[in-house]
């Protein structure tokens, strides 16, 4: 399966315009997805079916456009993923909206089925999922999606941010009260304090232990 253009950039995947290369030459390289550009226009529909009815109707004719198309269709799930390959400079189209464009490459392979086996583009598709399924690209695309899918949701993370420091700031002050007295650089105070809570809850965890082993002996 391939992931959308969408969750390809939010896993931290860098996809760019391949150049001077075959039309159907996308390569891979670690978190790298070199593209060469598509132009899509009122024509090209009904070449892409017509190319594609021909590599099915010839068994021993190899799959390149359909596989091509598979790929394009795996990446554009939205209006938003068209837009963001056009910025790319990867697919450009005169249709009017990116949601034709979406509409269009989503259906061309419809009700087609094909073996993922034969693909071209097999080991591009699984360098991307492996590269997605790591540890730190899991996690950017969970951090990403969360907290910056938009620049509104940003920067109402960056303010909760701002305020926490601050906030924390505040309570290193209060527990030193007079910074004259610093004998230390502040945040290792700033650490202490917010240490402070661990501590107590583990005194006060230790002391019902105890309690509950006096409460049983004297029993």
């Amino acid at each position: 399966m391939v992931r959308s253009m969408t969750e390809l950039m939010e896993a931290g995947v860098v996809i760019e315009k391949a150049v001077n290369c075959p039309p159907l030459d996308v390569s891979s390289e670690g978190r790298w997805l070199k593209v060469p550009p598509l132009y899509v226009d009122d024509h090209k529909g009904t070449l892409f079916r017509n190319m594609v009815a021909y590599e099915q109707c010839h068994p021993k004719c190899r799959p390149y456009v359909t596989s091509y198309l598979f790929f394009f269709d795996g990446l554009i799930n939205s209006a938003e993923d068209v837009g963001f390959l056009h910025h790319k400079g990867v697919l450009h189209h005169c249709l009017g909206s990116n949601k034709e464009v979406a509409k269009l490459l989503n259906g061309l392979c419809k009700e087609i089925a094909m073996d993922c086996g034969e693909s071209y583009l097999c080991k591009v598709v699984h360098d991307m999922n492996a590269y997605c399924n790591g540890s730190y690209a899991w996690f950017r695309a969970g951090l990403v999606h969360h907290y910056f899918r938009s620049w509104v949701v940003g920067i109402s993370t960056l303010r909760a941010i701002i305020v926490v420091y601050l906030s924390l700031i505040q309570t290193g002050f209060t527990f030193v009260k007079d910074p004259k007295n610093l004998n230390r650089p502040f945040h290792h105070d700033l650490i202490h304090c917010l240490l402070l809570l661990l501590s107590h809850l583990f005194s006060f965890k230790i002391s019902d232990e105890n309690e509950n082993n006096i409460w049983m002996y004297s029993i």
